[in-house]
């Protein structure tokens, strides 16, 4: 099965987390993402990564991990970080003050698919799944596509033009 996958290594600093949606929401967009769906995507990266960075309790600095993987028929996202772990049963419910637990709640709610695990070397790693409502088509790399690599293919057929190509 074809997919497009990116993968981000971030400090663990909260600056990261809304270069990390913005990077996931320019690919979503760029393949034509259902927009409900990028949109629900782009929600869960950011609780994922904001509470990591918030939460993860470990010394600084260290880094965390998202890799958004795009199938035909659903996009995947893992968050994963190196902090203490983490015990989704031990959490407090969604509506015990104060607004504890709301992001796992949301990210619940949002994705299909989304389980917490602890690490066996320690961390975290969020797994959500998201379905898509209408398959998409991808196309194959540049280097498994010869008519793409031909000069006659339509990445080449064009004059160059600008201030560099007299």
């Amino acid at each position: 099965m074809r997919h497009c996958q990116l993968r981000m290594e971030l400090p663990n600093e909260a600056p990261t987390v809304p270069l990390c949606c913005r990077t996931a929401q320019a690919l979503l967009e760029d393949l034509a993402i259902d927009a409900a769906r990028a949109a629900d995507i782009a929600l869960v990266l950011s609780e994922a990564a904001g509470s990591l960075v918030r939460h993860a309790r470990t010394p600084l600095p260290h880094r965390y991990r998202v890799t958004l993987t795009v199938f035909t028929d659903r996009v995947r996202l893992e968050v994963a970080d190196e902090g203490c772990g983490f015990d989704r049963a031990a959490g407090p419910a969604p509506d015990a003050p104060p607004l504890a637990g709301r992001a796992l709640w949301l990210i619940e709610q949002r994705a299909d698919l989304a389980t917490v695990s602890t690490l066996p070397d320690g961390g975290c790693l969020l797994e959500a799944e998201f379905f898509l409502p209408h398959p998409l088509v991808l196309r194959p790399p540049i280097s498994d596509d010869p008519e793409r690599l031909s000069p006659a293919g339509p990445l080449l057929d064009a004059e160059p033009t600008g201030p560099y190509h007299a």
